[in-house]
C-alpha cells in the first residue's frame, strides 16, 4: 500500500515517504481478513461489548458527547462497557487466545540499511530511524491505554522477513503459521521490505486474522470486489461515456471518446472482467486493452513488462483509443507508457484511477509531462495542508520526545485493536469479524471531510471501501506533494475540484467536471477545517503527562 527490482531506495523515496504522515493517511492501508471456515466454531459463547449502552457511555474513557473513546483520532472506536477484573471472558476461545493473552505475530524487516524507508520510523528521543518492532510495542502501549481488551493483553512475537520474492514469502508464511497465533500483522509489507500478497494469502485458513496491506488496487485473489476498480468504472461511466475527448491533444479532442485500458493482470492484478462489467452498466465499452504480469511487487511492473510499453501504446493508438483508463503503476509502467506515447506523437486523455500511487504528486512527476497535461480523474490522496497542526494520537500519548513513532504501526494496529475492543469478551474470528462490521464508517466521504481518509470495515473480508476526490494534473503548479508534511516540493501537482470533496462508490456525480479550470480548483489547503479537528482529551497517566511506561528498545530480541 519485489522481483528483480533495481533501485529499492529510489523507489521507496518516491512512494513510501507518505507512510510517515498522519494516522489519517496510513490507517486506511490496513486490510483485515479472517479465515472463518477453520475457526468460526471455536466458541459458541455470546459476546456482548455493550456498544453505546448506559454503562459504556458513563465509562471513564468514553466521550459521551461523541459516543467514542477519549482517543486523539477521528478513528476512535465507539465506547463499550467497562471490564472488571475477575469477569469471565471465556478463556481460550480461539487459536492464540488465552484467558489473559492474545498472541500476535508481526512479520518485520530491518530498515536500518535502507535509508529512505528507515526515515518513516523515527525514535523521537534521538530523531534517528527506529525499528518496526520498537514502533509496534510503543504504538501498542498507546492503544491499550484506551481500548478495551477484556482482561487480555496482546503479546507479540516478531519474525524477521527473509525477502519479498514468492518463495521467501511462502517460507515465511509456513514459519509464522507454525506459531499458531490469533493474528498476523504483515508489517514488512507496509514499507515494501518483505511479506506481501503471497505471504498473506498463504496464511488464510491457517490463522484466524491476517492484517496486511493491499496497495494500489491490488488485493488478495479471494477478494474480487475491488473498490478501486468499481469506483473507476462508475465515475468514468457517469462522467465520460458518450462525450467527446475534449481533454485529449491534437485531433483526438474533437472525436467521440473511444476507451482503452492499461492494467496489471494475473491473480494479484486488476480484475478486468469486473471493470468491464461495471463500466458496461453506464454504456461504457472498451475498444482495446493492454495488460502485463503483476510480478512479486504490485507497486512496480517487472522490467520485461516495462520494455513492452512501446508495443502497448502502438496497440492502443491503432485501435483509435482517445481515452486510456490507466490502472498501471505510477513508478514504472505509467512513466514508460507516457514516454512511449509522446515518442509516437499520440496524446490521448489519461484517466487517473489512483492505482499504484499514480495519483501522488511526487510519483506523477516521473511521467512524461506532455502526456500528463491530459491526465485527470480520481485522486485518493487528500490535499496537502500548509498548517496541518492536528491531533497526533502517538504524540498525544508519548509526547514529542519519547517513543518510536511510525504511521505504519498505527495503521496496522488500528484494525487489530478496533476488532478486539468491539468483539466483547469472547474473542474468535467470528466475533472479530462482527466487531469490525460494527465500526461506523468514519472520515473522508463518510464524514464529509476532505483532510481525512475513509475508514470502514462494514464489508468485512473484502477490500476496504475507498474514497476519492476529483482532480487534474497541473505541470506548472509548484508545491509540496500530498501527505508528506511539507516534503517533496517541486513543480507538478494534482489540483482538486470542489475543495477536495471526496466520494465513495455509489455517490460519484454525473457529468463532466470542470477539469483544467484553475478558477474551480485548489492545489492545497491553508489549514485543517475547524469541522475536521479532533476533540481534545487529557491523556492521564501517559508518558506525555509524566506517567505510563518507558519506550521500547530492541523489542525484536
Amino acid at each position: 500500500m519485489s522481483h528483480a527490482r533495481p533501485g529499492v531506495a529510489d523507489r521507496v523515496s518516491k512512494t513510501l515517504s507518505v507512510r510517515r504522515s498522519s494516522t489519517a493517511v496510513v490507517a486506511v492501508f490496513g486490510v483485515v481478513a479472517a479465515a472463518l471456515p477453520a475457526f468460526a466454531a471455536a466458541s459458541t459463547r455470546t459476546s456482548d461489548p455493550g456498544i453505546g449502552s448506559a454503562a459504556a457511555l458513563s465509562a471513564p474513557n468514553c466521550d459521551a458527547s461523541t459516543k467514542r473513546l477519549k482517543f486523539e483520532s477521528y478513528t476512535a472506536a465507539p465506547c463499550v462497557k467497562p471490564w472488571n477484573d475477575g469477569d469471565d471472558n471465556g478463556g481460550a476461545t480461539a487459536q492464540g487466545v488465552k484467558k489473559d493473552s492474545i498472541k500476535v505475530v508481526v512479520l518485520w524487516a530491518d530498515l536500518a540499511q535502507q535509508t529512505a524507508q528507515a526515515g518513516n520510523i523515527i525514535d523521537q528521543s534521538t530523531g534517528k530511524p527506529g525499528t518496526e518492532p520498537d514502533s509496534t510495542i510503543d504504538t501498542d502501549a498507546m492503544f491499550k491505554s484506551t481500548y478495551e481488551t477484556w482482561g487480555r493483553a496482546v503479546e507479540y512475537a516478531f519474525v524477521k522477513s527473509t525477502g519479498i520474492d514468492e518463495s521467501t514469502q511462502r517460507a515465511d508464511a509456513v514459519k509464522v503459521a507454525s506459531m499458531k497465533p490469533f493474528a498476523v500483522i504483515d508489517f514488512a509489507a507496509v514499507y515494501l521490505s518483505g511479506g506481501g500478497i503471497v505471504f498473506e494469502s498463504a496464511l488464510r485458513d491457517k490463522v484466524p486474522v491476517v492484517i496486511g496491506v493491499p496497495c494500489c488496487g491490488v488485493v488478495p485473489p479471494r477478494v474480487r470486489n475491488n473498490p478501486l476498480v468499481t469506483n473507476a468504472a462508475e465515475w468514468a461511466g457517469k462522467a465520460l461515456v458518450s462525450r467527446k475527448a475534449k481533454w485529449a491533444g491534437g485531433d483526438l479532442k474533437a472525436k467521440p471518446r473511444v476507451f482503452g485500458v492499461a492494467y496489471p493482470g494475473g491473480d494479484n492484478g486488476i480484475d478486468f472482467a469486473l471493470f468491464t462489467k461495471e463500466f458496461g452498466k453506464y454504456g461504457g465499452k472498451i475498444a482495446s486493452s493492454v495488460s502485463y504480469p503483476t510480478g512479486a511487487d504490485p507497486l512496480r511492473a517487472p522490467q520485461d513488462s516495462v520494455d513492452q510499453a512501446v508495443t502497448f501504446i502502438t496497440r492502443l493508438k491503432a485501435a483509435g483509443v482517445t481515452t486510456i483508463i490507466n490502472f498501471a503503476d505510477g513508478l514504472a509502467m505509467t512513466p514508460a507508457l507516457t514516454k512511449a506515447a509522446t515518442a509516437q506523437d499520440y496524446f490521448p486523455e489519461w484517466v487517473v484511477t489512483g492505482s499504484g500511487y499514480q495519483d501522488q504528486d511526487i510519483v506523477a512527476r516521473a511521467s512524461d509531462q506532455a502526456q500528463l497535461a491530459h491526465a485527470f480523474g480520481l485522486i485518493w490522496f487528500s490535499p496537502y495542508v500548509v498548517d496541518a497542526a492536528t491531533a497526533s494520537p502517538f504524540q498525544w500519548y508519548w509526547g514529542k520526545d519519547k517513543g518510536t513513532m511510525s504511521g505504519g504501526a498505527v495503521g496496522v494496529l488500528l484494525p487489530l485493536y478496533t476488532g478486539i475492543h468491539l468483539a466483547g469478551p469472547t474473542l474468535t474470528a467470528k466475533t472479530f469479524e462482527h466487531a469490525l462490521r460494527a465500526y461506523p464508517p468514519t472520515g473522508g466521504a463518510f464524514s464529509n471531510q476532505v483532510t481525512t481518509l475513509e475508514n470502514s470495515w462494514a464489508e468485512f473480508g473484502t477490500a476496504a471501501l475507498r474514497g476519492s476526490a476529483l482532480g487534474w494534473w497541473s505541470a506548472d503548479t509548484v508545491g509540496p506533494t500530498q501527505s508528506l508534511s511539507g516534503a517533496g516540493s517541486g513543480p507538478g501537482k494534482y489540483l482538486y475540484l470542489q475543495g477536495g470533496k471526496r466520494y465513495v462508490g455509489g455517490k460519484f456525480p454525473k457529468g463532466e467536471p470542470k477539469f483544467f479550470d484553475e478558477s474551480a480548483s485548489i492545489a492545497q489547503l491553508d489549514a485543517i477545517p475547524e469541522s475536521e479537528q479532533v476533540p481534545t482529551h487529557p491523556c492521564n497517566d501517559c508518558p506525555s503527562s509524566g506517567g505510563g511506561p518507558t519506550p521500547s528498545t530492541n523489542a525484536a530480541t
